[in-house]
């Protein structure tokens, strides 16, 4: 059922009220990782809680209403994408849907998140590394949604068990997997990127999708270090 825009706004503001009630008499711990997390909404109807979530820690959110080009999230760990009203020029078909799905092609590290009020079943199936949140989820939920999900960010157990199971999911060879490992904590522990220095793997695991997973953790590696400044 088609749902226009000033009643799908109002039933966004309506589940935030929720939400101020539940920050009221819980309050929710700050965290200084949260800081320096780089959030985006890409949303015509813009964000109703943005300053909300900033008092929260994560102050480094922004709204975008519309954009030009792909390039400009590259800077963001977290991204969450309406489906409907952006990206109708760039992906006419699905719109914010193909835009979510290009963007996490381009930015596998980011946390790409479908953030929509209506029903999605109209779209194509969701990928997995995609995850769906409702406009309708309450704060709470939200920074609980982040916290989990950004772990990876400042914690590089969680990073590293993150990139191992899609390894193992795509069967890499496990002398790559434990050589890159090495590497990985090196790094995290020394505080330097050991990984992009290290020509042994490449030069032993000369493929794509060996390729991937190395620069993939270089770059989770750097945000790591970055976050911990």
């Amino acid at each position: 059922m088609f749902i226009n825009k000033k009643k799908r706004r109002n039933r966004v503001i309506d589940s935030m009220i929720s939400s101020d009630d539940f920050l009221k008499d819980n309050p929710i711990p700050n965290s200084p990782q949260r800081e320096k997390i780089k959030i985006c909404f890409i949303d015509d109807e813009g964000y109703y809680s943005l300053d909300k979530l900033q008092s929260l820690g994560y102050k480094d959110t922004t709204v975008k209403y519309q954009f030009n080009s792909l390039d400009e999230f590259d800077s963001f760990n977290v991204i969450f994408c309406d489906i409907q009203g952006i990206g109708s020029a760039q992906y006419p078909t699905n719109k914010g849907f193909d835009v979510a799905v290009e963007l996490k092609k381009r930015y596998p590290n980011c946390c790409v998140f479908i953030y929509t009020g209506i029903d999605s079943s109209n779209y194509p199936a969701i990928p997995s590394d995609i995850k769906l949140v409702s406009k309708q989820t309450q704060l709470k939920d939200i920074v609980a949604i982040l916290d989990k999900e950004c772990e990876k960010f400042w914690n590089p157990v969680a990073a590293w068990k993150e990139i191992e199971s899609k390894m193992r999911e795509e069967q890499m060879p496990n002398k790559f997997i434990a050589l890159l490992e090495d590497d990985f904590y090196q790094s995290a522990i020394s505080g330097n990127n050991e990984i992009s220095n290290d020509s042994k793997i490449e030069k032993q695991f000369n493929f794509e999708k060996a390729k991937f997973y190395i620069t993939t953790a270089i770059s989770i590696i750097d945000i790591i270090l970055k976050i911990r400044g």
